[in-house]
């Protein structure tokens, strides 16, 4: 092996910034594992991503920058942009803030705009413009919800904050909108939850 590699990995609930050898700066959230050579080839930039990062691209236009998942694999000369690929969930997302990107998934690539997002559904892919920030604000320590399915919501936290939930069949329906400021406790976040939709909720342990 003629390069050698780190391998960051972030427990649930856990964050953390790497900086890259060629100056690029990743935003690594809970549950990830984000493997990169301690220094870049002299005519390629490839990490290897599971779980989700926000990364911002030092501009080289002679070295490619390449995010490698399961899912997707994304090119960039330089930008800044949000990938989700965790291996235990069934979409795959990369949302572009800045920028320009590629993504290569079952032989079918698509080229991204600023205000873009990429979702990889089983295999199911579909281009559409988002609201970037409400895929980014995780590095600020916020959720920004909309129109947010409850249990995709629970598995957020469930991930953030590193606790077990479990949720009842019958409130699977309901949806939430809003901002979470994530540096509050699970507790407070459960509270502020059960005030705007009315449910009940126990702690064990």
């Amino acid at each position: 092996i003629k390069t050698e590699y780190v391998t960051v990995v972030v427990p649930k609930g856990k964050r953390t910034t790497v900086q890259l050898s060629d100056g690029s700066v990743a935003w690594v959230n809970s549950g990830s594992k984000l493997t990169f050579p301690k220094n870049f080839e002299k005519n390629i930039r490839k990490i290897y991503l599971d779980g989700e990062i926000y990364i911002e691209v030092a501009k080289d236009e002679k070295r490619p920058f390449i995010v490698c998942t399961d899912a997707v694999e994304v090119n960039v000369l330089g930008t800044r942009f949000n990938v989700n690929a965790y291996r235990d969930e069934k979409i795959c997302s990369v949302v572009l803030v800045e920028g320009s990107v590629e993504t290569k998934s079952h032989k079918q690539k698509n080229i991204l705009k600023p205000g873009q997002g990429y979702f990889n559904t089983d295999g199911n892919i579909m281009v559409k413009p988002v609201d970037t920030y409400s895929y980014t604000c995780w590095k600020d320590g916020r959720l920004k919800l909309m129109n947010e399915p409850f249990s995709d919501l629970l598995k957020r936290l469930s991930r953030y904050y590193d606790v077990e939930i479990h949720l009842d069949s019958e409130l699977n329906n309901l949806r939430f909108e809003g901002n979470l400021a994530l540096r509050d406790s699970i507790e407070d976040i459960l509270q502020t939850l059960s005030i705007s939709k009315e449910f009940a909720y126990v702690q064990n342990d």
